[in-house]
């Protein structure tokens, strides 16, 4: 039952983003063509450490649940959907991130 709801969360959040990203288009499309300005750039690059940090510690400790739990039969579907949990966090924490550093003017 989780990984049938762990899949509808990534189609979810896959259909959100797809047409979330088609309205920003549609809106300003001389915006949509135009190049990363170094800002951008920059915002870009610092949101990925603190989204880097919680993908690796929340995978890390969905793999460790196999050792914790010590059933490797239950702890296989446990791991696989960990770490897709921990991709969406961490995509989560980027997106956070660059809001943050969007609304502070870095």
């Amino acid at each position: 039952m989780t990984t049938l709801a762990l899949g509808l969360l990534l189609l979810a959040i896959l259909v959100v983003e797809v047409a979330l990203h088609i309205l920003a288009a549609m809106r300003s499309p001389d915006d949509a063509k135009a190049p990363q300005d170094e800002r951008e750039r920059l915002v870009a690059l610092k949101a990925k450490r603190p989204a880097f940090f919680v993908l690796m510690v929340s995978a890390f400790f969905s793999i460790a649940t196999v050792h914790v739990s010590g059933h490797f039969r239950l702890g296989q579907g446990l791991v696989a959907n960990g770490i897709l949990f921990s991709m969406w966090l961490g995509e989560l924490t980027n997106y956070g991130a660059q809001l943050y550093y969007y609304r502070r003017g870095t």
